[in-house]
């Protein structure tokens, strides 16, 4: 990641910002490959240690993608708004919100940062959105304990029979997804650098922007192909490979999780536009399916104020986002084939 993110920097002129990306590489590959020829020799792990593998991952590639970010922090001016991250735990804290793509951040003007520190923060949502363990199965060929660490992230099950082109699949998806992403957000009069940031975090539903009142500041148009972007992040990587392959918008409707999700997002969206109207605090039909599928996606993106909505509005969108959406998506939340099976349990 940061040998890929120094031609952002380069195009940029942001030369202060190479050493810190090399820095970042040097810190993962040496104790990386002292760490691999040391044990790779070990025997076959089980799942135990494959889940002790995953939750040691998601605390280690924050810790070590916090460099970027602390050491350009520290060299910024004071007052400005990357100066917060030279601060150790504010620099780790928003890692690790973009690798687990949760979206909460401590930079007020975002739209101040460098180009390289939008650019990082972006590229960890997306590749946090698609999950950390599954890119390093994409990117090296899959060993025996491949299919430990593929079910230890709780991706559920292969799409494929074979789990190297299952996650090869997974990553072409991923990818010509959020090129699409891009070009719609770019077709709507999104400028270039912009539609590039919110088509990362959009189809992984994390919600760091590159501007500092997020989607509020764009049009309907925007409005509408980001709801359709997190959509598409919401359902499940199996779902979208059998639309692809067998081109049959129908196959939606078959899954539980998929009709779960389709009735979700109609009801919820009534409700709260209901409620906002009830309340007197009438969100606009586009802001108001905007905010529900935000949540529902749990990608946290916001066109409007809800610090004006009612408290039944919030705990609305709170139970959406506990809820989350498909399992095998770039969502959060329990997902909603617990949730089916929950309810199913009563």
């Amino acid at each position: 990641m940061a040998l890929a993110s120094l031609p952002v920097a380069l195009i940029a002129g942001e030369w202060d910002a190479l050493a810190p990306l090399l820095i970042t590489a040097v810190a993962s590959l040496i104790p990386g490959q002292a760490l691999f020829r040391a044990y790779r020799r070990a025997p076959v792990m089980r799942l135990r240690h494959a889940m002790v593998t995953t939750v040691l991952s998601w605390t280690l590639v924050p810790l070590i993608g916090m460099l970027p970010l602390l050491l350009i922090g520290q060299g910024a001016a004071d007052g400005s708004a990357a100066a917060v991250l030279g601060n150790g735990w504010n620099a780790f804290f928003e890692s690790m919100s973009g690798f687990t793509s949760t979206g909460l951040s401590l930079v007020e003007r975002p739209s101040d940062l460098p180009a390289t520190l939008q650019w990082w923060r972006s590229f960890s949502q997306w590749v946090g959105g698609v999950g950390v363990v599954l890119v390093m199965l994409a990117v090296f060929h899959p060993s025996g304990d491949a299919h430990r660490l593929y079910f230890s992230e709780a991706h559920g099950t292969t799409i494929l029979p074979d789990l190297a082109a299952t996650v090869r699949t997974i990553g072409w998806i991923y990818a010509g997804y959020t090129c699409a992403a891009v070009a719609a957000l770019w077709l709507t009069d999104l400028p270039p650098w912009e539609a590039l940031n919110y088509g990362l975090t959009g189809i992984a539903t994390g919600g760091f922007s590159v501007t500092d009142d997020g989607m509020a500041g764009y049009g309907p148009a925007p409005r509408v192909a980001m709801i359709v972007i997190m959509i598409a992040g919401a359902i499940s990587f199996a779902t979208h490979f059998r639309l692809l392959t067998q081109g049959r918008i129908g196959l939606l409707w078959r899954d539980p999780e998929n009709r779960a999700l389709g009735v979700l997002i109609v009801v919820g969206a009534v409700l709260i536009i209901g409620e906002n109207a009830w309340a007197g605090t009438a969100a606009g039909l586009i802001d108001g399916v905007f905010q529900w599928v935000s949540a529902l996606a749990t990608a946290g993106f916001s066109t409007v104020d809800l610090s004006v909505w009612s408290p039944t509005a919030l705990l609305l969108m709170v139970a959406a986002m506990v809820c989350g959406g498909a399992a095998g998506a770039t969502t959060g939340g329990i997902k909603l084939r617990r949730v089916i099976l929950l309810a199913a349990a009563r």
